[in-house]
């Protein structure tokens, strides 16, 4: 499997704008004028961003480039660090275990800088158990490890992280519990699908793309 950049960054400057005014609510005709194309135009922007996000969702695996030296210094893993002692964890404790996945998409205008995403790893730890583990899978996505806890307990931490008040950032929150037989990766790479899709169909599900 290859890698591919991160979140929004393969789509061309007028992807993103269009993107962004779909997920603002805007209707064809508004974001026709504010773009200065024909809505046909504006379809076919709409179409290919779909496509290209979920090219991402496939093909996305964790890239170590995307870990901050201050990431590190707060204790989150590179995805190699976190699989190797995670699976030692899952060979003692069966499938006892559940992936949350968290994912940044910026709002309106706001850039991606260092201090933003550090400020979302920040509320991330804040919201986690000493036992859990922090991992970056890329530029704006975590995969948060959690041992010995039950589904009422998962979607409490899912809670935790959803309660947010990032200006620039909405996040998207996935709890997974593990099935029999399901490593790490299996389930970080299956409720990274699942959340990007459900991204996709929230915020864009309503369009119809000729």
């Amino acid at each position: 499997m290859t890698r591919t950049s991160g979140s929004l960054l393969r789509l061309t400057a007028k992807e993103q704008q269009i993107l962004k005014m779909a997920i603002q609510g805007m209707s064809l005709d508004q974001m026709s004028i504010k773009s200065g194309q024909s809505p046909k135009i504006v379809a076919r922007h709409i179409h290919r961003s779909i496509r290209k996000l979920e090219s991402w969702s496939i093909n996305t695996i964790p890239v170590q480039s995307y870990h901050s030296p201050s990431e590190q210094g707060l204790g989150i893993l590179n995805p190699w660090q976190a699989e190797h002692r995670i699976t030692r964890i899952i060979r003692e404790i069966g499938n006892l275990w559940a992936c949350i996945v968290v994912l940044a998409m910026p709002n309106g205008n706001s850039g991606k800088t260092s201090t933003s995403i550090e400020t979302i790893s920040c509320h991330i730890l804040n919201c986690v158990r000493h036992s859990d583990i922090v991992t970056k899978w890329s530029t704006a996505e975590w995969i948060i490890f959690l041992p010995h806890i039950s589904r009422e307990h998962t979607d409490m931490v899912a809670e935790r992280l959803n309660r947010n008040h990032f200006a620039s950032w909405t996040l998207s929150v996935l709890a997974c519990l593990a099935t029999p037989g399901e490593s790490f990766s299996q389930l970080a790479v299956r409720g990274h699908n699942e959340l990007l899709q459900q991204y996709i169909n929230r915020d864009l599900g309503s369009w119809e793309i000729p």
